[in-house]
């Protein structure tokens, strides 16, 4: 697979080392009756992004001061004790080092910090790092030689924690007021600052490791061989985020914490059962990576798609409707989780209900406890043996497909609408922006949004699931 990398220098190809996976992928359940990212032991809500660049002088000053004295004082001074580390290399992971830090800082982050995963200098890269990435230790160690003062460094020794970069407090008033021009700067004039590199990888394959007895479960990437249905979601993301790349798409200017729009590149992030070695791609598959998904859903109102705002559609009790069709049913109009019977249907606890169905979905094996995000919706007295009495009442013609261990592969028949849809409307020019089974488009192509939706759902399981939309006022 050719990529343009970012970073260039050749890298011995070794035994491959572990990478944790510690971005928040799927809200399925696990067997366990917790949602996956819920359970991963996870340090930062940022993961180090080697695609990652800034041109705001807030990165710029530092990383040019340091790369000048490596090239001008440090090397010459340390001589032949000095391990070699290309000078491009370095200037590049320096350059990310910083990029990350900074994204952090302005993000809100706290701590800001940022995870990492480290592996031996020598070992093998993989088709989700840039070449020359494998220096990323020695770089560090040069740094801390070089009395680095703008970030700590702590490595992790226990799987399923990552090592972790965080900014000190000098470098977050620079980053918070940067000088530049003899005056300063705000960083709310940084918007579009921050931006990616091309070349990175856009189909994940991970699976997921339990340590029961510490409670700790992780995720690897898997480094697949090139695989035809990969390709062909390569080629499809594609062409989803060159138009995406392209947009106007800017934030109003709002009470909340400033929104960098830089961050546009989906990801798919597939799933290999543990008990698998052979690489498929037919679990899970959703998209990541928008800086919108992280956006609040009372903040989506100020965000704009040329000068318009925005209209929220997605798919109805899209979980639900997928379990009927999985188990050769016509999926029920209406409103499906106002069948619950008693606290369940109610507006409050609805967020509860979706938990405990995507719980049932997703596990094998009766449901013995809530979901860990449920317990905080529900009263205490309410329990797991509770809830999957309340759900199998309501349903019982998917009695056959709940508990069953399907969660993922309808994760991946979602993925596949919303990725039609997406194409659909790309094809048309018309910028969408997904939020798992939702997508956010300009108000003015509501309508359109909404045929692409139903049509791809039609294409992709024979009906034309019900599409609800929000209009959100600003």
């Amino acid at each position: 697979m050719e990529r343009s990398d970012p970073i260039s220098a050749e890298a011995p190809r070794e035994d491959p080392a572990l990478a944790v996976d510690i971005t928040p992928e799927d809200e399925l359940a696990s067997d366990t009756g917790r949602p996956l990212e819920v359970a991963e032991v996870v340090r930062s809500d940022l993961r180090f992004d080697p695609y990652l660049t800034c041109s705001h002088r807030f990165v710029t000053a530092p990383t040019d001061n340091l790369i000048y004295s490596w090239e001008h004082v440090e090397k010459p001074r340390m001589g032949t004790k000095w391990r070699p580390v290309r000078e491009e290399t370095f200037k590049a992971i320096v350059r990310a080092i910083y990029s990350n830090l900074a994204y952090a800082v302005v993000t809100g982050i706290e701590p800001p910090t940022v995870g990492i995963s480290m592996r031996a200098a020598r070992a093998k890269l993989t088709r989700y790092d840039p070449k020359g990435l494998s220096a990323l230790p020695e770089v560090l160690k040069q740094l801390a030689d070089m009395g680095n003062r703008d970030f700590t460094y702590e490595v992790s020794r226990q799987r399923g924690r990552t090592s972790t970069l965080t900014a000190t407090p000098g470098f977050v008033n620079f980053v918070k007021v940067a000088p530049i021009k003899g005056g300063l700067i705000n960083v709310k004039w940084a918007d579009t600052a921050f931006a990616e590199l091309p070349g990175a990888e856009t189909i994940y394959l991970t699976t997921t490791h339990r340590d029961f007895k510490g409670d700790i479960r992780s995720r690897e990437r898997i480094d697949y061989p090139d695989h035809p249905a990969a390709d062909r979601f390569r080629e499809e993301m594609a062409t989803v985020n060159n138009l995406i790349s392209g947009a106007d798409l800017w934030v109003a200017e709002n009470d909340g914490p400033k929104v960098f729009t830089g961050k546009r590149t989906l990801v798919r992030h597939f799933k290999l059962p543990p008990e698998e070695t052979t690489p498929r791609f037919d679990q899970g598959g959703r998209l990541f990576g928008g800086f919108w998904q992280r956006m609040k859903r009372e903040r989506r109102a100020f965000l704009r798609v040329g000068r318009e705002p925005v209209a929220e559609l997605d798919f109805s009790s899209m979980a639900l409707r997928l379990a009927y069709i999985r188990a050769g049913l016509e999926p029920p109009s209406g409103d499906l989780y106002a069948k619950l019977p008693g606290a369940l249907s109610e507006a409050n606890w609805r967020p509860a209900a979706k938990l405990v169905v995507l719980t049932m979905l997703s596990r094998e094996g009766p449901l013995k406890r809530l979901p860990s995000e449920a317990k905080g919706i529900v009263p205490e007295s309410f329990t797991g043996p509770a809830a999957r009495r309340a759900v199998l009442s309501a349903f019982p013609e998917l009695e056959g497909v709940l508990e069953h261990g399907i969660g993922l592969s309808l994760q991946f028949t979602e993925s596949q609408i919303l990725v039609a849809a997406l194409l659909r409307l790309a094809s048309r020019g018309i910028v969408a922006l997904p939020i798992h089974d939702a997508v956010l488009v300009a108000r003015s192509k509501t309508e359109a949004a909404e045929m692409a939706m139903r049509e791809a759902a039609l294409e992709i399981t024979g009906y034309a699931l019900p599409v609800a939309k929000k209009l959100h006022a600003a």
